[in-house]
């Protein structure tokens, strides 16, 4: 992809994976399962995440690691019509419909099947072969009945239902059940174009816990019995107590698997039950034990093969993971099925950090749980870190022979680092110097042959901040290290790199300051920036404009050609990306704050200098978007913007990590995290290359007079 700017075209490479390999792990939040569906010989899920208040959806294929999220949606359905599937969402207060392939890839885009309904959940999708039913609930109890076909355009609105309890396709039409509790159910049966029949059902005032249709027959479970109808809903049997274990039901589900009704009952303690019963209501042998960890009853499908049962279970993990009970032939409960995940993710990278030196490329990530940092060396080589607590986020920077990878220890209040050599094994971690209790990531420097590393420092006598800076030869000796102060109005060094000015170690320190009480509720902040020397107390030479303090690493440092750049963000009223120089011992400001033009409310930033130009990336998202994604814009020596508008780097969906830079002979590389539907919708790290190209060679044309 190609990209003209007001100065040289650069050229986007493909976006790349860091790790090519996905390692499997249960969901992080708790999931339930919506929606199951024979699709050829597999089977589609959809299913909901609750993080919070934060829900999501996301549609997949039993047995597959890709999941793919339904965007913006509230509430969603799914049915499946041959090899592909309609599924409806609401987002907002619009109903929509969406095409999906055979895997629950999303093809084309969503349309709009009806804005009418006041606070809209779908709750029911079904297909009878040539149409789909479409129930839509709304906020007092009422169900707006609509038929669509395989595109969503509305070809039949039928009378509303009362809140529907069940609705199914039996023998080629729709049915389905509704009413109150101060109201008679009613059965209702209709196909896409026929006149709709209701038959008021003789069953007793109680709760409903399930209902299940064989081609001859309804099965109505209340509290303790059940009832057989006929299709036109007479009563043909009352059964009499249900031989539930134990006694204390919580759910009930039930359904026909070709040869029996089967119900389910789930106690309060995580046992699932299930019972058969003939076609007739005769009970058919003892209940079968299918989980003693289940969170709710199962959803069933058949493809006539095999017998699907999927359920929310905590058998994997501490949370609600979808699970599936797979069995192959006619009994749906046969004994000695084992579960299945079907919910799980790739273990989540977070806070991804890059470095190369030629060919060779290095990267570091943190997992979410911030107990585990992974460092993988050309692609294939993993060092994994794992810890009993909390860690810092991770730097990683390159050097002649080996790269360095540091990290925060809070609960130490230690910098360390790992010296990973270009050939050889890795040694163990050095202690490089004391730290603060703080999530700050290391600034690191590269002078051969030595790594400096520096991190910000409470000092608990004082209660004043400094800055230490470990250091480390490529052959892992350690040197001592040095402390550099801080401007005292400083609340924190909010962000440090060491660099090196006219053979002297300096570090430039972005401080946080403000934070007081500015009016009720309002607490604003500013960036200070500063270089700091050893033994000499630094002078402030840069501050921002107010901020209300969001997300973290809202700025940046980037050596160039006798000079440092400054990227950051700030503002009152909206959050407003900024880009700056000053002189690299911190004495003057080179050239006057500069605004970097973007309405994506940008988080976190970063900002390298490539050997030609400055490039500043960050991770924001603008109006219409429904998630954040990486833009970049190119900055020259002059602080004169290249570009005249941001390049899109990565698809929708990037996290708020501040992306990483390593610099290559053409350009740069850009990595970060972005949520991936081919690993369950975990985040994912991926770098992608931002090239120049060539100036074009200006051929003179001789012209004859």
């Amino acid at each position: 992809m190609t990209f003209s700017a007001m100065a040289a075209e650069v050229r986007l490479g493909p976006e790349t994976p860091l790790s090519a390999e996905i390692e499997i792990v249960p969901a992080a939040h708790p999931q339930y399962p919506i929606s199951i569906a024979p699709s050829g010989s597999d089977f589609l899920a959809l299913w909901q995440t609750v993080a919070g208040t934060q829900q999501t959806f996301q549609l997949g294929r039993i047995g597959a690691s890709a999941a793919y999220f339904i965007p913006g949606a509230s509430s969603a359905v799914m049915a499946v019509d041959g090899d592909e599937s309609l599924i409806a969402f609401v987002s907002g207060s619009t109903v929509y419909v969406q095409r999906a392939g055979s895997d629950g890839q999303l093809l084309g885009e969503p349309r709009i099947v009806t804005s009418k309904v006041v606070s809209p959940q779908v709750t029911h999708l079904l297909f009878d072969g040539s149409a789909f039913l479409l129930l839509v609930l709304d906020k007092i109890g009422m169900t707006t009945v609509l038929v669509v076909d395989r595109e969503g355009t509305i070809v039949r609105e039928l009378a509303p239902f009362w809140r529907v309890l069940w609705a199914g396709v039996q023998n080629g039409e729709f049915a389905a059940i509704d009413g109150t509790d101060l109201t008679a159910y009613v059965l209702h049966r209709f196909s896409a174009f026929e006149p709709r029949t209701d038959v008021p059902l003789n069953l007793p005032k109680d709760d409903i816990s399930f209902v299940a249709a064989s081609p001859n027959h309804i099965f109505v479970g209340e509290r303790e019995t059940a009832t057989l109808l006929e299709l036109d809903g007479r009563v043909v049997r009352q059964i009499g107590k249900m031989p539930c274990t134990p006694s204390e039901r919580r759910s009930q589900s039930a359904w026909w698997d070709g040869i029996h009704f089967v119900s389910t009952c789930l106690d309060g303690f995580g046992r699932l039950d299930a019972t058969r019963y003939m076609e007739d209501g005769t009970l058919d042998g003892a209940p079968t034990l299918l989980s003693l960890t289940a969170d709710r009853v199962p959803l069933f499908a058949t493809n006539r093969t095999d017998q699907l049962l999927v359920w929310p279970d905590h058998h994997f993990s501490s949370e609600s993971d979808v699970v599936a009970r797979v069995v192959h032939g006619s009994d749906s409960v046969a004994p000695g099925a084992e579960l299945q995940l079907v919910s799980y993710s790739g273990r989540p990278q977070r806070a991804v950090q890059i470095a190369r030196r030629g060919e060779r490329r290095a990267s570091a990530w943190r997992d979410d749980t911030a107990t585990r940092i992974d460092v993988l060396v050309d692609g294939k080589d993993r060092i994994t870190q794992t810890f009993d607590h909390h860690i810092g986020r991770p730097a990683i920077a390159a050097g002649e022979t080996a790269f360095l990878e540091a990290f925060n220890d809070p609960i130490q209040e230690r910098l360390f680092a790992l010296l990973i050599p270009f050939s050889g094994t890795p040694a163990s971690p050095v202690d490089l110097t004391s730290s603060g209790g703080f999530d700050d990531i290391p600034g690191i420097v590269y002078r051969n042959p030595r790594f400096s590393a520096a991190i910000g420092y409470l000092e608990p006598r004082r209660s004043t901040y400094e800055v230490h800076v470990g250091n480390v030869r490529e052959d892992n000796v350690v040197l001592p290290d040095q402390t550099f102060g801080v401007p005292g109005d400083y609340s924190a060094p909010y962000l440090v790199l060491p660099l090196w000015t006219g053979g002297e170690l300096r570090v430039a320190i972005a401080g946080l300051g403000g934070g007081m009480h500015y009016s009720p509720g309002v607490f604003p902040y500013w960036f200070g920036f500063s270089v700091a020397s050893a033994g000499v107390n630094p002078v402030e030479v840069l501050r921002t404009q107010w901020f209300y303090l969001g997300p973290t690493i809202r700025t940046a440092f980037a050596p160039g050609p006798g000079r440092l750049a400054i990227a950051w963000v700030d503002g009152e009223l909206q959050s407003q990306l900024r880009f700056a120089q000053i002189l690299p011992d911190g004495s003057r400001v080179l050239t006057d704050p500069r605004l970097i033009p973007d309405e994506s409310a940008p988080a976190e930033v970063a900002v390298v200098w490539n050997g030609t130009e400055y490039v500043v990336a960050w991770s924001g998202r603008v109006a219409g978007e429904t998630s954040n994604r990486i833009r970049a814009m190119r900055v020259d020596v002059n602080g004169q913007l290249l570009d005249a508008s941001p390049i899109a780097i990565s698809p929708l969906g990037a996290t708020t990590d501040r992306p990483s830079f390593a610099v290559t002979s053409t350009g740069v590389e850009i990595a970060y995290t972005r949520f991936d539907e081919q690993t369950g919708g975990s985040p994912r790290a991926f770098v992608r290359s931002l090239d120049r190209l060539p100036a074009p060679i200006l051929r003179r044309t001789a012209v004859r007079h």
